[in-house]
């Protein structure tokens, strides 16, 4: 039997040893690579942000030169030679004497035409899985008209169910635009090239039957350059948002939200528009169902905007017919008074309710004390518990970093993680659950190396899953950077075991099978 010398042991060690240091410098390196693939992974994230910002900008430049050149040629402005856009005049006399008053009037809401059209999607659960067959993230609608005498007076209503991007890949006369444009619902006007004045209202059926109205009221003059390339008008309820979805839900929670029936969701778009012409009082006016051309006197019934929202945040704001305070005592800061209406808190928040109730101190002192909360994460709270409005929290929040130095506008990634991470334990303890979503949606959009191990204790702590998946997944592609922060040896046992569970593959629902399985043994 042949026995290998020592000497020969020894070589292959040698051999071996030098084998492991040059691969420990390959796995030096390939961490290397990884964090600098990440970095340029950020820096183009930051450079499609600087160029969406870039081309609003050009956008509004490209706009103000095709006006100037409309003035320039007379076809547009306020001293443009059209007898309908001069300013009106007065004229007066003096006859036998006394002086008489001569005057005229001009309407610029005579050519409306007007356009309602609804929009059902079934089978909403399986429409991911079909757009990604057909290699495309949104689908379309039938192409429906406002104005049959105009025939670029032509729309269609885009859905990207993760608001992705608008590339419905169907017509090109319904693509000529920026598709760097995002959103959950557009409408899309047929390219043209002449502008239009549009008054644009999205609705969405809840489970009562009734049509909500999302979003704002869009009115727009929309001006194009006759020399340029035709392109199509876009619009939409979150197009400018930075909080997308319907109503603010991503697409799973949308799914089982009161805006889904029998697997189906009704969309509902109604249209104004100005429509040009020749004739001075003449107008044609189409509805679905009906239409009247000639001139036409009778006066139009404006509805005005819904003001719930605004009333209820006024009635906060100013303390109208307040009945309850909620006295905020945070930290070595003096108290914050906030006057509120015990009804409205407590049909808004079961915690509210509980307090309110009468074997509770706060049901006799009217006043309820809070110890756990910031004053501006409060504010934010019972802001959205009047006015169901993220818009409205986020303007608290803006208002909020302005009053502590920042500049209004301003957006510094630290100031607004904690500012979320407050308004979330907030919402947390008073069980106002969307607002909780919303937050736990945004702390995913703020992600870093500085925040990630305060995300995932917060994920944990208020079981915020979607937020912990997030952390987890970036801290296993920055496994390297992440292991050397101080703060990651603190971390619990159980959010180790996961991290690492996590960076195995193993799912969280094959975790607690395992544990199931455990226990019945």
């Amino acid at each position: 039997m042949d026995v290998e010398s020592e000497e020969s042991l020894r070589g292959r060690i040698r051999d071996q040893q030098q084998r492991r240091t040059l691969l420990d410098q390959q796995s030096l390196n390939a961490e290397d690579e990884v964090l600098a693939a990440t970095e340029r992974q950020r820096l183009r994230r930051e450079l499609e942000a600087l160029t969406e910002i870039a081309d609003e900008v050009q956008t509004r430049i490209n706009g103000a030169q095709a006006r100037r050149e409309l003035i320039d040629r007379d076809r547009y402005g306020v001293h443009a030679p059209n007898i309908e856009s001069q300013p009106l005049k007065v004229m007066h006399s003096r006859r036998a004497g006394r002086e008489e008053y001569k005057s005229s009037s001009i309407a610029y809401d005579e050519a409306v035409t007007e356009g309602d059209y609804t929009w059902e999607i079934r089978g909403l659960s399986w429409l991911g899985r079909a757009l990604t067959q057909e290699e495309r993230n949104c689908t379309v609608s039938p192409v429906f008209e406002v104005d049959d005498k105009d025939a670029d007076s032509r729309y269609r209503l885009v859905f990207s169910p993760r608001a992705v991007d608008l590339d419905h890949q169907v017509d090109d006369d319904y693509e000529c635009f920026n598709h760097e444009k995002r959103g959950t619902l557009a409408l899309v006007r047929r390219c043209a090239h002449y502008g239009t004045n549009l008054d644009v209202r999205f609705f969405v059926r809840g489970a009562s039957g009734e049509f909500v109205q999302w979003g704002e009221t869009k009115r727009t003059a929309w001006v194009v350059n006759d020399g340029a390339e035709p392109t199509c008008f876009v619009t939409g309820p979150d197009l400018e948002s930075e909080t997308k979805g319907v109503f603010g839900l991503p697409f799973e929670e949308l799914l089982t939200s009161e805006w889904v029936s029998g697997d189906a969701i009704v969309f509902r778009v109604a249209v104004h528009e100005i429509v040009m012409s020749n004739e001075p009082g003449a107008m044609s006016v189409h509805t679905l169902g009906q239409v009247r051309e000639g001139p036409v006197d009778e006066p139009e019934v404006e509805v005005p905007q819904a003001s719930m929202a605004d009333d209820l945040l006024e009635m906060l704001d100013e303390g109208l017919f307040s009945d309850l305070a909620v006295e905020v005592a945070h930290g070595e800061a003096p108290p914050v008074r906030f006057t509120a209406h015990a009804s409205l808190l407590a049909q808004r928040s079961a915690v509210f309710r509980a307090a309110l109730s009468h074997e509770m101190r706060e049901s006799e002192t009217r006043t309820v004390q809070v110890h756990d909360v910031s004053p501006l994460a409060m504010k934010a709270l019972l802001t959205f518990l009047y006015t169901d409005s993220f818009e409205h929290v986020e303007r608290v929040l803006r208002q909020g970093a302005a009053e502590g130095g920042g500049a209004p506008g301003s957006s510094n990634p630290a100031e607004q993680t904690a500012q979320l991470q407050a308004v979330l334990a907030a919402a947390h303890k008073y069980q106002a659950k969307r607002l909780l979503r919303w937050c736990e949606q945004q702390l995913c959009k703020h992600l870093d190396l500085d925040s990630v191990l305060s995300l995932l204790e917060l994920a944990h702590l208020y079981e915020a899953s979607a937020l912990q998946a997030r952390c987890l997944a970036f801290m296993k592609g920055n496994q390297v950077a992440v292991v050397k922060l101080p703060d990651f040896a603190a971390l619990s046992n159980e959010l180790l075991v996961r991290f690492h569970l996590h960076c195995a593959g193993v799912k969280p629902a094959e975790e607690s099978g395992r544990k199931r399985k455990r226990g019945a043994e």
